[in-house]
């Protein structure tokens, strides 16, 4: 059985820094979202709840 992937949520309001932060925290078996905008980042954890 595979494991869960490992979830994380970056919110900035600068492009260039997320997509930094994606590549050094990219991993296999890891979901990395993204947003610029705060209501798409509430949205988003609405619609994938955390533990």
């Amino acid at each position: 059985m595979k494991d869960e992937p490992r979830k994380l949520l970056f919110l900035d309001d600068e492009p260039h820094i997320l997509t930094a932060l994606k590549r050094t925290f990219f991993e296999d078996n890891m979901e990395i979202a993204t947003f610029t905008q705060g209501k798409e980042a509430l949205e988003y954890l609405r619609q994938h709840p955390v533990e």
